[in-house]
């Protein structure tokens, strides 16, 4: 994961990616309280903090990306220093 950057809040998917688990079984351990992995509800939208997934992984300190990056953009997925909003 060397030169990936990650927004402060993660999206469940990306969280389960970083996690190496699926995005629905991590879905599933929010929901019945099961998943050790904190979430913020925001609306409808479930939200996971990097620094969470951080400690998880044992501190490693991924590389965070401004949060106007973010949006409807799966990071955890996207090559090093290929935003697809501005090529950052």
């Amino acid at each position: 994961m060397a030169g990936a950057r990650y927004p402060l809040l993660l999206t469940v998917g990306q969280a389960a990616k970083l996690l190496g688990v699926g995005r629905s079984t991590l879905y599933e351990g929010i929901r019945s309280g099961e998943s050790n992995v904190p979430v913020l509800r925001i609306g409808k939208q479930w939200r996971v903090p990097l620094a969470a997934v951080e400690r998880i992984l044992g501190g490693g300190g991924l590389a965070r990306v401004d949060s106007s990056h973010s949006k409807d953009q799966d990071v955890a997925s996207a090559p090093s220093g290929s935003c697809p909003r501005c090529g950052a």
